[in-house]
């Protein structure tokens, strides 16, 4: 393990691009687990459940609502709850220390809008799958905006604990007069879909064509996010220079082309940014 986290340090020491891709694993180490019904979801939405039938806060975030007024009573408590009250955790302290001074960029599929929340540039922040963090305008014209969701939640967090929450409540488009909802993918029109896959590969290829050492810093990816995965492979194949650290809990299946560029730690994401910032006579 020494050895490995030497190796791993020094490249990330050395390397001035590094692309960061972050899921599930980094968000439970957060605090947040969307797929578990545990005391935050309960504490978030706990009165709802019976009405229905919730399991987790990824059952919420996709239900199919009757209506707007309802989705909205739900979204504002997740957003107010996860993005209002966030701390920066020790993992995530870890990772600005990695990525301090550096040519960043990080991907993830993770939509509680934490990276950013923590201090990372929003142009640096790629959220491939979209965030609670932001609303948006559904609507056909070209003009539609990215706006700060945390306000426009607690406003109807405070109408509905006085039982004054109606339609006219609810964000609206300054432009078209639609109902703005979170920055997740409900429909063909979501912003971020097109956005997502041209900076991922502009951030890749430019840093290959300058030749110069990229370093992929995988924290928490699981299998079932080849979005986040298969153009990192594609990449590590094409650039033998690059370099792919991985950390995750669980054993992840590299293909055998990239396996020498690879380092890979079983464990606990917070215990191994722990190490990789720590001062070398530590290890």
């Amino acid at each position: 393990m020494t050895s490995k986290l030497n190796q791993a340090k020094q490249i990330l020491n050395s390397a001035p691009h590094v692309l960061v891709t972050a899921s599930n694993g980094f968000s439970i180490g957060e605090g947040i687990n969307i797929f578990q019904n545990n005391d935050a979801f309960q504490k978030v939405l706990g009165d709802l459940i019976p009405k229905y039938h919730f399991n987790s806060i990824l059952s919420a975030l996709s239900y199919p609502y009757d209506n707007l007024l309802d989705a909205w009573q739900v979204w504002a408590r997740l957003i107010n709850y996860f993005v209002g009250n966030y701390h920066i955790s020790p993992q995530m302290q870890s990772l600005k220390q990695l990525l301090k001074s550096k040519d960043y960029l990080i991907a993830t599929s993770n939509g509680e809008y934490h990276f950013n929340l923590a201090g990372f540039n929003d142009e640096s922040v790629l959220a491939t799958e979209g965030d609670w963090g932001t609303v948006q305008c559904f609507g056909s014209h070209d003009n539609r905006q990215e706006i700060k969701s945390l306000p426009i939640a607690e406003k109807i967090l405070a109408a509905d604990k006085e039982n004054k929450l109606t339609f006219d409540s609810l964000p609206k488009c300054e432009t078209c007069g639609n109902i703005l909802l979170p920055n997740l993918p409900f429909n063909a029109k979501y912003l971020k879909t097109v956005q997502s896959q041209d900076k991922f590969s502009a951030f890749l290829n430019s840093t290959i064509s300058m030749h110069n050492p990229l370093t992929v810093l995988e924290l928490g990816v699981g299998q079932n996010h080849p979005n986040l995965r298969k153009p990192i492979f594609d990449m590590l194949a094409l650039a033998p220079q690059a370099n792919y650290i991985i950390i995750n809990r669980d054993h992840i299946v590299i293909p055998d082309s990239i396996k020498k560029q690879t380092i890979e730690f079983s464990g606990n994401i917070e215990d191994v940014l722990r190490d990789l910032t720590a001062p070398q006579n530590t290890f």
